[in-house]
């Protein structure tokens, strides 16, 4: 109940002053962001926040402010905010011809005798994969063995999920890291190589991320070979900037594009529909409808989800979003193992109105 009051206090703050009192009318954009940060930090469960906003334009920071404990240099477990990333891993393969997104999970993967996938299980496609649509039950326990392999991971989903018939590929949303899990193996086996060279050769490189960004298995902090594809991510904060930057500019550098035009468009836009949603962190909560595209959200400003923002929140309240109406891109960061992605969402929807006027009026001053 405490915790449903104060998500609902976090809401209110975010309502225009012809909603109903606010508290906030007469403070600059500045002002709210700072006070209502503040009011929203400080506890066991929240001790701290950081948020950073960009010009889409320039690339320049627009604002940054820390309420609580100073956020460390460190690496940080950036948790589901990790799809992203691998996401844009497995769309440079598509873009490279290795991958195709119909391809289907008997094209690539064998059971332990050595069979191809069959049934429902082998007719899954790697964009059903991407969009969370596959059928499979979405949190296989082998996402956190960081003694076994990718391909061991694999097998145990493919057994994880016998009763085939239970399997319907393209028919629900069920938001999950065994998806991405398998994608990950399909491109390892594409490919020959592992998804940490494939991570390495696409982004860590690329990009220029710090030697101790690296995938792990959720659970630990070291390197393994059956990395979380969905939430496994730890690196450096200056490294996720590289990487909204890159998204920024739709993956374009110096003239170059990862990841083409077309099949980038198709990643930001709505690719579950009206379908049934089994599970999603967003259901029942949050002002705006979320669906999603390939690895990232989709926040429908606009009833039809014409107008969106894109955004890929993470379980400690790692919470990046880009907003290209608007032209700005930000990453709110909170550092607790116990706070939770509804804690960061209410908070972002709470500031959302002020930094959208303070990038306003930063803009006027240049």
């Amino acid at each position: 109940m405490r915790f449903v009051i104060f998500c609902y206090s976090l809401l209110l703050f975010a309502l225009p002053a012809h909603a109903g009192t606010n508290r906030y009318a007469n403070l600059s954009a500045e002002q709210a962001i700072q006070e209502i940060m503040r009011n929203s930090t400080g506890t066991v469960r929240v001790p701290n926040a950081t948020l950073y906003v960009f010009d889409a334009v320039t690339d320049k920071q627009i604002y940054h402010f820390s309420a609580g404990n100073a956020p460390s240099s460190q690496p940080i477990h950036i948790e589901a905010a990790t799809t992203w990333i691998s996401t844009a891993v497995i769309l440079q393969l598509v873009e490279q011809k290795f991958l195709s997104l119909d391809d289907t999970t008997s094209k690539y993967l064998k059971d332990e005798n050595g069979a191809v996938w069959s049934g429902n299980r082998g007719k899954i496609t790697l964009r059903q994969l991407l969009t969370h649509t596959s059928g499979l039950y979405r949190d296989a326990g082998c996402l956190n063995y960081g003694t076994i392999t990718l391909e061991q991971c694999s097998l145990k989903i493919y057994k994880e999920n016998k009763k085939d018939a239970e399997v319907k590929p393209n028919e629900t949303f069920d938001y999950g890291g065994t998806h991405l899990q398998i994608a990950a193996r399909m491109a390892e086996v594409a490919t020959q190589k592992s998804w940490n060279q494939l991570f390495n050769e696409t982004i860590k490189q690329p990009l220029g991320f710090t030697l101790s960004a690296r995938y792990t298995n959720g659970q630990d902090t070291a390197p393994t070979n059956n990395p979380q594809i969905m939430s496994g991510l730890w690196l450096a904060l200056e490294d996720y900037f590289r990487f909204m930057r890159w998204i920024n500019h739709k993956t374009v550098v110096e003239g170059k594009t990862a990841i083409g035009e077309a099949l980038f468009a198709e990643m930001e836009q709505n690719q579950i529909g009206s379908r049934k949603v089994e599970w999603s962190p967003f259901k029942g909560y949050a002002s705006v409808a979320h669906r999603y595209g390939f690895g990232i959200w989709v926040e429908c400003v606009d009833k039809e989800c014409a107008t969106h923002r894109n955004s890929n929140l993470g379980l400690y309240g790692f919470y990046p979003w880009i907003d290209r109406e608007k032209n700005y891109y930000a990453v709110m960061v909170m550092r607790s193992k116990k706070a939770s992605a509804k804690e960061s969402a209410a908070l972002v929807e709470a500031v959302r109105p002020y930094i959208e006027k303070r990038v306003e009026e930063w803009r006027m001053m240049q």
